[in-house]
Order: structure tokens, then sequence, then C-alpha cells
């Protein structure tokens, strides 16, 4: 049994039997609760405390004992006996968890609650450039083999290491900026322009999509007080942006500490005390007029409440930064590899992962980078 699933079959038990009161002490899905403890029933649910040569009744629980024919080392058969315990229906649950909590070692000192943790007023948003789930790529072509199974661990590991930096604060922002996935559709082109893709099975990359963003937002609610996820639309995936984001807000739809965005805009906005953000795919968008309507919206509220502004941009897999009235305008680089067009017109950019750190009254105070090769 591994350390994770002592830890989901302690909080199990101590809520009484309850998947759902479980789910909501570790921050985890009812879902994912039940399936561990049906595996879990699975592996241990007879053996689990197996009493050498006993037969009959032990207290109130009663076996049976059963023969079969084995061969011994000397190639002779022999009869083996084994007793089996038999459980009345109704007590087999209680036996079940009695059983397994004899796994268990003992509790380890209680965590602190999160109000007595060393809250942070800062914020973190992991800038995700174009992800393109379900890109394939092939090393004769473009010097690399990659496929919807490497990018998702790629991005689940590089997120993971990113966040082991940062202490327990209060918000974390999860933002892929665009083209979540290669393909928007089954055809495997882009919808504007009819492009024809290298892509993976359409449903098969918009599943590891969405389980690479449950991944991270259930790590991001380990080390946050709240968590925030905006996916705007990019030109390859104007759809499938729309109908992720409706799926996170169904599937954590009980989680009163995740915010999913669903608004169907292909600008997102959001203000953390002086903090004021716009995410975009920023493949139409001009920085100016981007700018200009930042300034602009809310009845100019959030950019006269702010003294730092930043729009967070995808779309050219590559870095770039300018300022307007004001406001940083930066367009952020991708994990993935070039696909072919890219190879064919010898496009070449460092592959990385952004997170930017605020605080709530100060604005921005550091960043962190994590590259691959």
């Amino acid at each position: 049994m591994t350390d994770r699933q002592k830890e989901i079959l302690r909080a199990y038990i101590e809520s009484g039997n309850s998947s759902t009161i479980a789910a909501k002490k570790l921050n985890i899905s009812d879902r994912y609760i039940r399936e561990v403890i049906q595996l879990l029933r699975e592996t241990y649910g007879q053996d689990i405390a197996n009493p050498e040569n006993q037969s009959g009744k032990i207290g109130h629980v009663s076996g049976k004992v059963t023969s079969q024919l084995k061969i011994n080392k000397d190639g002779e058969f022999v009869e083996v006996q084994k007793w089996v315990r038999e459980y009345p229906a109704q007590d087999f649950e209680k036996h079940f968890v009695d059983s397994l909590i004899r796994l268990i070692p003992a509790k380890p000192p209680q965590e602190k609650t999160r109000e007595e943790k060393n809250l942070k007023n800062q914020c973190a948003v992991f800038a995700i450039g174009d992800p393109h789930i379900g890109l394939l790529v092939w090393d004769k072509q473009t010097g690399e083999n990659y496929d919807t199974e490497k990018a998702i661990e790629m991005h689940k590991e590089i997120f993971t290491d990113l966040l082991s930096k940062i202490d327990y604060i209060d918000e974390i922002i999860i933002a892929p900026l665009g083209d979540i996935v290669e393909s928007d559709t089954r055809s495997r082109t882009t919808e504007k322009n009819k492009n024809v893709l290298d892509a993976d099975f359409y449903f098969k990359a918009v599943d590891a999509a969405a389980r690479m963003l449950t991944y991270m937002i259930e790590s991001a609610s380990q080390k946050a007080n709240f968590i925030r996820v905006y996916i705007p639309p990019g030109n390859h995936d104007w759809h499938t942006a729309q109908h992720i984001s409706r799926y996170l807000e169904a599937y954590y739809r009980e989680w009163e500490n995740v915010f999913i965005d669903t608004e169907p805009t292909k600008q997102k906005f959001y203000r953390y005390g002086v903090n004021y953000f716009c995410f975009a795919h920023t493949d139409t968008e001009k920085a100016d007029v981007l700018a200009s309507y930042m300034i602009q919206r809310n009845g100019g509220i959030d950019y006269a409440s702010s003294i730092f502004r930043m729009i967070f941009g995808g779309h050219t897999h590559n870095e770039m930064v300018i300022y307007k009235n004001g406001i940083r305008f930066e367009r952020f680089n991708t994990l993935s590899p070039r696909n072919s067009w890219a190879s064919e017109m010898s496009f070449l950019s460092p592959r990385e992962m952004h997170v930017l750190h605020f605080d709530k009254e100060k604005g921005q105070i550091g960043r962190n980078i994590r590259t691959v090769q």
C-alpha cells in the first residue's frame, strides 16, 4: 500500500466511511477517493488478515475450510487446506475497515489548518504557453519524437518542479495561453485556415489535456488558499478551450477553493490587489488595441486601482516583451517542440514554462523559469 493510499484510507475511516467528506479534507475529488477504496477492497478485502490454522468461528465471524490438490517438490499430489472467512453482509464494511487499519502506521502529528499556516498575501501565475496537446512529430523531420503522452508527462513534471519552489500562498493562477490542444476537430485542421495538422486522435488529446489540468489544479491546491483557471481560446482550439473549461467547472463544482472561468471571450481579466492581468492567445489582438481596452474596461476601475499591469500572450512560440500605455505585453515560449511546418521554415526558439510571483500590495516580486532542451 502506498503512502498516498494510506493517507486516503485514513481520511476515509476518520470521515465515517464517507468519500465525500474525505475528499473535502484532502482537496481531491470524491470519485478519486471511491476509486482508491475500491482498489483496496479488491487487493486486500478477503486476505488482509489471514488467520493461520483456524477454523469454525472467531468471535461472531464464521468461516470454512476449503481443500485443493497441489504438487509438492517431489512431484506428488498433496491436499492443501485453507481457512476462508465468511462475513455477514451487514458486517462486511466493518471487517474490511478493521483489517485495513492494521496496515496504517501510527497517525502523524495533526497538520496545521490553512488558517494556522503562514499564509502569504501573494499570487503565482503559471504562464503555460501553447501546450498543443496531441501534437505528433517525428525525429526524421523535426529532430525529436513527440506525442500526446510525452506532452502530458513533460508539462506535469515541469509544473511540479516549479510548484515545489512556492511556499503556501494566497492564490495560484493556471493559465494555458491558447492552443491547449493541437487540433480542434476530428479532421485535424484549424478552423479558420483549414491547415492540415500532424495531430493525434482528437478525443484522445482532449482527454489528455483534461487530465493534465486536473493534475495541475489538485497539485496547486496543496500550495495555495485559492486556485483560478483561465483558458483563453486560440486559433487551434477555439471550441475545445470552451468545452474543457465547462468540463472543469462541472468537475470542481463542489470545490469552494477552485474557480474555473467559463466566459466565452477571447480575453480573460483579473485583478489581484494592485496587479491587473489579461490572459489571451494574442493571435488576433494588437498590443496597443488590447492595452487600450484593458484600460477602459470595467469603467477604468481595475486600471486605476493597480500599479502593475500585464498582458499574458502566446501564439508565436517565442518570447516578446513591449510596453503600451504602462502595460507590459509579453508573449511566452511553449514547451512543445516545433512541428513539421516550423521545421521546414527553420524556426527554433527556447522551450520554457514560467511562473511569475506577485505581492498583493507591492506588485511583481519574482519569476521562476524551467527550460527543456
